[in-house]
């Protein structure tokens, strides 16, 4: 049953609507949100917010969402949160629970993506690739927008031989941003197999120019 607007500050938070393993996180989660004083009923998203008011959210039982949790499909916490306008509920790449305000989630986000981003570079520069296909994961969770989080990532299937990797990755990208990292794909691609001549030599069948493998 969908519930009429309700002002967040009437609201608590007990959960939210989402398992995540180790390697999904960070995340922003849709919260599970319970009226302040009730126990036999939450509300669970979808939803929306306008302004302080929460927005076409449903109502479930208590005994629902124990069978929710049953399945594995929602995370309860530990004790309830006071709900507030303009927040957001997120986990950090630790497995803590966070709720900050929307500007200062975004702030940790860019933060971990940057990171994150500069730990992948080092590893792919030291062609340790699983080392850096794991951060740039990371930094892509945290900044889906990350274009060159994503170009290592793209860089990495390539090297690797792996075209099914790279066409799913490419269509992750909008295309006007694919246009913009193509050349910096081909760069990294360039720079790893400058840094492993024998390697890059040795696994293909066909040569390039500088010694670098033509793409099949």
């Amino acid at each position: 049953m969908q519930e009429p607007p309700l002002d967040v500050s009437s609201l608590e938070i007990v959960g939210y609507s989402d398992v995540l393993s180790s390697g999904a996180l960070p995340s922003i989660v849709p919260p599970i949100f319970r009226r302040k004083g009730a126990v036999d009923s939450v509300l669970v998203a979808p939803y929306s917010f306008n302004g302080r008011y929460l927005c076409d959210a449903t109502e479930i039982s208590v005994e629902e969402l124990e069978s929710l949790e049953h399945r594995r499909e929602v995370t309860m916490l530990s004790g309830p949160i006071d709900a507030r306008k303009g927040y957001e509920l997120w986990v950090n790449p630790q497995g803590q629970t966070r709720y900050e305000t929307r500007l200062e989630t975004r702030r940790q986000l860019t933060s971990i993506a940057s990171q994150e981003l500069k730990k992948a570079s080092t590893a792919f520069a030291d062609s340790q690739l699983d080392e850096a296909e794991r951060h740039t994961s990371v930094a892509l969770l945290a900044d889906e927008h990350n274009l060159e989080a994503m170009a290592i990532k793209i860089a990495i299937a390539r090297v690797r031989n792996d075209s099914t990797s790279e066409e799913i990755l490419r269509e992750l990208v909008a295309q006007n941003s694919l246009n913009a990292i193509s050349a910096r794909i081909t760069e990294l691609r360039n720079q790893y197999y400058r840094a492993r001549p024998v390697a890059a030599i040795s696994g293909c069948h066909m040569i390039g120019v500088a010694g670098i493998p033509s793409r099949l």
